[in-house]
């Protein structure tokens, strides 16, 4: 039996291609909870657990696109981020995509080491070259600034710019 793919169809937003909009943010934020909540997270709808180890190895992947990867500037000191950086550039009409359009994205998880946040932000149109790790990263990593002392954690200083 083949899975359900109807959610892949560009009903609900026809102008962006790659990411989907409107339903795979959806998901996006669906599955940023799932790896949040070692996978006991529940959308309101059934689907399989994502077995805890799996789940752990991931993390270790989201925290290293943070500290090593296309989501270094969101990385928060004190925070232990981690996400995922995405791009896709928008259509452009008959021509195609549009390479001076883009969509971009950043979804993560914090604190990594026990999971209990998700932030996803995500810009329409921030032009070529704008990407998720350039244009919506840093929006993540000013945004968990502010709000991690409401929420009880502790954000260690940022180094002084050079």
């Amino acid at each position: 039996m083949l899975p359900d793919l109807a959610w892949l169809r560009p009903r609900d937003h026809p102008g962006v291609a790659g990411e989907r909009l409107h339903r795979v943010r959806k998901q996006r934020r669906a599955r940023s909870a799932d790896y949040a909540g070692a996978g006991a997270w529940r959308a309101g709808r059934a689907h399989a657990d994502i077995h805890t180890e799996v789940t752990r190895q991931v993390l270790v992947y989201l925290r290293a696109v943070v500290t090593d990867g296309t989501g270094r500037a969101a990385n928060v000191p004190g925070l232990l981020v981690a996400g995922k950086t995405g791009t896709a550039e928008r259509l452009g009409g008959a021509q195609g995509y549009d390479e001076s359009r883009n969509f971009s994205t950043f979804a993560g998880v914090f604190p990594a080491n026990d999971p209990r946040y998700v932030i996803v932000v995500a810009l329409d149109d921030t032009g070529a070259g704008e990407t998720g790790g350039l244009v919506a990263a840093p929006v993540v990593a000013r945004t968990l600034r502010r709000i991690a002392p409401m929420l009880g954690l502790r954000v260690e200083p940022a180094a002084p710019a050079r």
